[in-house]
C-alpha cells in the first residue's frame, strides 16, 4: 500500500497521466480530422498533402534555431531567464523563415507531381509549420519546463480542435473540396492556433523580453540538426514513397503510419513526462537519472506491447472508417504494430544520452539514423515495394535502439 500511495503521489506519474490523457484526447480530435480529410481528399491527394507536411515539419526543426529545446535547457538551470528565452525564440522563428521557405519550396517542387497543387498552396502549407507550429512548440516548451502539464493540455486541445473545426467549415462551404481550397483554411486555423497559444502563454508566464539573451548558435544548431534528424526518421519516407511509388501509395502509407503513431500516445505521454524530470535529476546525479529510466522501462514496455496488440487486432476497421479506397492501409498498419515499442525504447535512450552529458554520442546516433534511412528505404522500396517501406522504418529504429542503449550502458559503468 505504501508503494502504491507513493506511486500515486509521484509528480512524475501525475504529469505522465496528464500527458497521456492529453494525447488520448488529441487522438480523438485528430482521428476525426484524419478520417474526414483522408476520405475527402482520397489516397492520392492525401499522399501529396502528407508529403508537403513531412517536408515542412522536417524543415521547421531549423525554424527558430532550436529555440524550444534551448529554452528548456536554459530555463531548467535558470528559471529567471524565461522571458528572455521566449522573446529570443520568437525573433529567431521570424528570422529563419525566409531561407527555410525557399529551401522547402524547392524540395516540394522536386517531389510533388506536377499540376496537383498550386505554388501558393505549397507556400501556405509550409508557412504553417515554419511559423505557427513552431510557435506552438515554443509555448508548450515554456509550460513543460515549469512542469505545468495542465496548461499544455489546454493549448493542445484548443489548437487541435481549431484544426478540426476549420476542416468542417471548409467541407461545408467549399464546392469540390481539394488541396488548394484546404491550404487557405489550413493557414487560417494555424494562425489562430498560434495566436491563442502565444497569448495564453503571455497571460500565465509573462511577456517575452527581446533583449538580454545571447544567441547560442552552436547549441541551437545542434538541437536543430537532432530534431530534424528525428523528424526525418519519422517522416522522410512519405515524400520518398510518393516520388518512387506514386501519390496513391504514398497516401496509403501516410494514413497507416498516422494511425499507428496516434496509437502510440500513451508511450509518448510517458516519455514527455520524464523528459524534464531527467534534466532535473541529472543536475544532482547522472546515476539517478539512469536509475529512473530503468524503473520506468518495464511499464513503458508493457504499455507499448498493449498498444501493438490493439493496433494489429483493430487494423481491419480502417476501410469502415476511411472507405474501401484505403483497404491497402490495413496490411501496412499491421506491419507497423511494433512501432510503439521501438519508438519508446529509442526515445528513452536518446533522452538519457542528452541528460547524462553524452550529447555528442546522441547527435551522432540521431544524425546517423536519418542518413541511413535513405539508402535502406530506397533499397527496400526497389526490392519489396510498399512492404519494404514498413519494414525499413522498423529496421532503422531497431538498429539505433541497440546503439543508444549500448552507449547508455557504457556511460553507466563510468558513474
Amino acid at each position: 500500500m505504501k508503494k502504491l500511495k507513493k506511486l500515486h503521489q509521484s509528480h512524475t506519474v501525475k504529469n505522465s497521466l496528464i500527458y497521456t490523457s492529453d494525447f488520448i484526447l488529441q487522438i480523438v480530435v485528430l482521428a476525426a480530422y484524419a478520417v474526414l480529410i483522408s476520405r475527402e481528399l482520397g489516397p492520392a491527394s492525401y499522399g501529396v498533402f502528407a508529403s508537403i507536411a513531412a517536408l515542412s515539419i522536417i524543415g521547421s526543426m531549423f525554424a527558430g534555431w532550436g529555440c524550444d529545446q534551448t529554452l528548456i535547457k536554459n530555463v531548467s538551470a535558470n528559471p529567471d531567464g524565461f522571458r528572455q528565452n521566449l522573446g529570443h525564440g520568437l525573433l529567431l522563428i521570424l528570422l529563419t523563415y525566409p531561407v527555410l521557405l525557399a529551401v522547402l519550396y524547392g524540395a516540394a517542387y522536386l517531389v510533388i507531381p506536377n499540376n496537383v497543387v498550386s505554388s501558393l498552396s505549397i507556400v501556405l502549407f509550409i508557412t504553417v509549420d515554419l511559423i505557427f507550429t513552431k510557435i506552438l512548440f515554443l509555448t508548450k516548451a515554456s509550460f513543460a519546463v515549469f512542469e505545468r502539464a495542465k496548461n499544455q493540455l489546454v493549448i493542445n486541445l484548443v489548437t487541435t480542435s481549431t484544426k478540426l473545426l476549420f476542416l468542417l467549415l471548409a467541407l461545408k462551404v467549399s464546392d469540390g473540396f481539394n488541396l488548394n481550397q484546404w491550404a487557405f483554411w489550413y493557414f487560417i486555423s494555424g494562425l489562430l492556433s498560434a495566436s491563442f497559444a502565444l497569448s495564453y502563454t503571455i497571460k500565465h508566464l509573462g511577456l517575452p523580453k527581446f533583449s538580454g539573451c545571447t544567441t547560442e548558435f552552436v547549441l541551437g544548431f545542434q538541437f536543430s540538426i537532432e530534431q530534424a534528424s528525428l523528424a526525418s526518421l519519422k517522416d522522410l519516407d512519405k515524400p520518398i514513397i510518393v516520388a518512387m511509388l506514386g501519390a496513391e501509395q504514398g497516401g496509403h502509407f501516410a494514413i497507416a503510419f498516422r494511425l499507428v503513431d496516434a496509437a502510440s500516445a500513451p508511450v509518448r505521454g510517458i516519455l514527455y513526462a520524464l523528459y524534464i524530470k531527467y534534466f532535473k535529476v541529472s543536475y544532482v546525479s547522472k546515476k539517478d537519472s539512469v536509475a529512473l529510466s530503468l524503473k520506468v522501462l518495464p511499464y513503458l514496455t508493457v504499455v507499448s506491447l498493449i498498444a501493438a496488440v490493439l493496433i494489429y487486432c483493430l487494423a481491419w476497421t480502417i476501410p469502415i472508417l476511411l472507405g474501401d479506397q484505403y483497404q491497402a492501409a490495413v496490411v501496412i498498419v499491421q506491419q507497423l504494430c511494433l512501432y510503439p515499442l521501438l519508438f519508446g525504447l529509442f526515445g528513452t535512450s536518446m533522452d538519457l544520452l542528452r541528460t547524462i552529458g553524452k550529447q555528442f554520442a546522441r547527435t551522432v546516433i540521431v544524425i546517423a539514423s536519418s542518413v541511413i534511412t535513405l539508402p535502406i528505404l530506397y533499397l527496400s522500396l526497389s526490392q519489396f515495394g510498399m512492404l519494404g517501406a514498413s519494414f525499413s522504418k522498423l529496421i532503422v529504429l531497431a538498429i539505433f535502439v541497440v546503439a543508444g542503449w549500448l552507449v547508455v550502458y557504457k556511460a553507466k559503468l563510468t558513474f
